[in-house]
């Protein structure tokens, strides 16, 4: 009498396990859907924050000449200010000045202006290296922060870039046969104690005005000759 029993035990341990089987495939799927889940959503999380960062960047950079903008140039101006008046650290501020720009956009039109912006932008940060920036300030002026450096340093480096412009608008037929030159006047300016971003700024332009006085196409640096 006790073997039906054991038979009817027997079935039911079987469906019993069938069952628990059963829901652990179940689980199993639903554990692999919702890992799926999740990694799409870290994917999705990823792209979402290197879209994000893109975009930073992108408002921080001049769409013309793909250097740092002003907005970019005034963040950084700012904590370059506070971190060497906290370190008692040096660098310099330059403002350079494409010479008669407005005869290349009158004489040859806004696409050869704008490949010669290009071109000095690009000619500016060939030049540059680590922690120094190249940003466009506005119209056809640029703005170079350059830490870490004395300023006949800086002024040794602007004369450089100076003559490498030259070459470029020397190899440019447009310009020899518009009878045009395309040169650009430097202005620096060394961080001082007690300087505010309004007095570096004024002290940098004062320069490049000095260097637009003398004739344009040269480097004038304060404390310098």
């Amino acid at each position: 009498s006790d073997t039906p029993t054991e038979d009817i035990d027997g079935q039911d341990v079987k469906a019993l396990l069938g069952q628990l089987i059963n829901e652990s495939q179940k689980m199993s799927v639903v554990s692999t859907r919702l890992t799926d889940g999740l990694r799409k959503s870290q994917e999705r999380a990823q792209k979402l924050n290197e879209e994000l960062e893109h975009a930073r960047r992108q408002s921080l950079l001049d769409p013309l000449t793909s250097v740092a903008n002003r907005r970019a140039f005034e963040n950084r101006i700012r904590t370059q200010i506070e971190e060497a008046s906290d370190t008692g650290g040096r660098f310099c501020l330059v403002l350079a000045d494409l010479d008669e720009f407005k005869a290349v956009n009158d004489n040859l039109g806004h696409q050869a202006g704008d490949q010669v912006l290009k071109k000095f932008a690009s000619t500016l940060f060939e030049n540059t290296k680590g922690q120094d920036l190249v940003a466009r300030y506005g119209g056809d002026e640029f703005a170079i922060i350059l830490p870490n450096i004395d300023v006949m340093s800086a002024y040794n480096l602007m004369v450089t870039v100076k003559h490498q412009f030259e070459q470029v608008r020397a190899s440019t037929s447009q310009f020899h046969a518009a009878k045009l030159e395309a040169t650009a006047s430097f202005g620096i300016a060394p961080f001082k104690s007690r300087r505010t971003v309004e007095d570096l700024i004024t002290a940098a332009d004062t320069a490049l005005n000095k260097a637009k006085s003398l004739g344009r196409n040269r480097v004038c640096a304060e404390g310098l000759f």
